[in-house]
């Protein structure tokens, strides 16, 4: 009976699809509740010899057929398609559908356990509210203790920057924003929404996250700063001085250099070194500061292969292993000249492939069964006689390099 409750309505929306989109790979619609995956073998029975003779393995009733459980109206043209042809790769004679359009509840404890219908259908029964954070194309997620709700906000690459008001559907007397790269904290701008939800004032850069506290108590702290940039950026040029402090397999001697590029495209007396090393640079150069009125500035590496310490004047601003790379300067700024030291490290990839074109021996992982992991199978697709082709990867400090005044936003 439950079968037969649900599998007219499932073919009412989906085996027109069926039928459309996979017959031709010999999946044909038996009737109402069954799909046969071997459609020659069906109609006249021809293929079936008159004498007695053991029943044919390729017929659809002669193999086995499985239940095929669809979770509501969850079903697409292609994802039909896909599984139907699986299955019959797989050897299956067929299927017969049962499609769950009502949501059925257990309760295991303090647990519920909901089977069937949609997403919205399922969070709307347990009285989950869906977070219109969503919307604004930012994602979370989130987690609720003893003082309030926690959710942690990311931009994802490709976005836009985000400026504005954001959503949440937490609610508490403050909200504090925490940032995990450079361990700062402060109070947020909030305000209710039309539904009486919390609005929290965020600006994230792509790729960028960050940590809101939705706090039930009020808290006594400072409050979170928020800036808007001044279209007035001066290019730091260089020249820069660039020394190889760390890594191998053979570190190569300092050099001058005008224009910011990869260390594996300099025109160099020492250019196998610089291909075949793996380690850290650092940058040096020197700067004035511009006599833009400005309430902070920020300094903007440009393209970093692949991490950053950032120094202002022997002093730590950040360290940078993922966009964004900028950093604020605060009063490590001086009136003036200035001093700018990046240190830049890139991957271990040149060194080892350097080491496998040379044949030395440098791997010493090892499996399970004690058997060298050659891991060079995989980073180098080529093979020996094709080392000759390898390119090294892109390293080092490529910029462009800038320093951008910045204003303390007005809310």
């Amino acid at each position: 009976m439950f079968f037969c409750s649900f599998v007219l309505l499932f073919f009412c929306l989906s085996v027109s699809v069926i039928s459309n989109n996979v017959e031709a790979e010999g999946i044909k619609i038996i009737n109402e509740n069954k799909i046969s995956l071997y459609e020659e073998h069906l109609g006249d029975g021809k293929s079936i010899k008159s004498k007695l003779t053991w029943p044919l393995v390729d017929h659809p009733e002669t193999r086995p057929w499985t239940w095929w459980w669809w979770h509501g109206c969850a079903v697409t043209k292609a994802d039909i398609t896909t599984n139907l042809e699986a299955l019959h790769r797989s050897g299956l004679g067929g299927v017969n559908i049962v499609c769950l359009l009502d949501v059925r509840e257990a309760r295991f404890g303090k647990g519920r356990i909901f089977l069937g219908g949609t997403a919205d259908q399922v969070l709307a029964i347990a009285g989950i509210k869906r977070e219109k954070l969503f919307d604004s194309a930012l994602r979370c997620i989130r987690r609720i203790d003893n003082e309030g709700t926690t959710y942690f906000v990311v931009n994802p690459a490709g976005n836009i920057p985000f400026d504005g008001w954001l959503p949440l559907n937490a609610k508490g007397a403050n909200v504090a924003i925490f940032d995990p790269m450079d361990s700062i904290s402060g109070i947020a701008k909030q305000r209710k929404s039309v539904d009486g939800g919390t609005e929290v004032y965020l600006q994230l850069q792509p790729r960028e996250s960050c940590i809101l506290r939705v706090l039930r108590k009020p808290v006594n702290a400072p409050a979170w700063r928020y800036f808007d940039a001044i279209n007035q950026q001066l290019a730091i040029q260089g020249p820069w001085q660039v020394k190889f402090i760390d890594g191998g397999e053979i570190i190569p001697h300092p050099e001058t250099i005008d224009k910011l590029d990869s260390w594996t495209t300099w025109n160099s007396d020492q250019k196998s070194a610089l291909c075949g090393f793996s380690g850290t640079a650092c940058y040096t150069t020197h700067f004035m500061k511009p006599s833009t009125k400005a309430d902070d500035w920020i300094i903007e590496p440009g393209n970093v292969l692949h991490t950053a310490r950032i120094r202002l004047n022997g002093i730590l601003l950040a360290d940078r292993f993922t966009t964004p790379m900028q950093v604020f300067t605060g009063s490590a700024l001086q009136e003036g000249d200035n001093l700018l030291e990046i240190e830049v490290s890139n991957t271990p990839i040149n060194r080892a492939a350097d080491l496998e074109i040379k044949g030395i021996q440098w791997q010493k992982c090892l499996s399970e069964d004690n058997n060298k992991f050659v891991i060079g199978d995989f980073l180098f697709p080529w093979k020996k006689k094709e080392a000759a082709t390898w390119k090294p990867r892109p390293s080092g400090l490529m910029g462009p390099v800038r320093l951008m005044p910045v204003k303390m936003k007005e809310m």
